[in-house]
């Protein structure tokens, strides 16, 4: 699957950094601030993914 918005990180060896993009629906070039001590990692599964966090039924069942 292509991207449709890829992203660029911007010093991102900082401990404050941005990612910059340009959005498909409006064609504005968007940039986000991130403090990376708020950010958690994901544990991947044995096939390599991040796990999904829906269990496969229906919502509200």
């Amino acid at each position: 699957m292509k991207d449709l918005a890829p992203a660029h990180s911007i010093n991102a060896h900082l401990e404050r950094f941005d990612v910059g993009w340009l959005c498909p629906f409006c064609n504005r070039n968007t940039l986000r601030t991130f403090y990376a001590g708020a950010l958690r990692s994901i544990p991947e599964t044995a096939s390599g993914t991040a796990p999904s966090k829906s269990d496969g039924s229906a919502p509200g069942a």
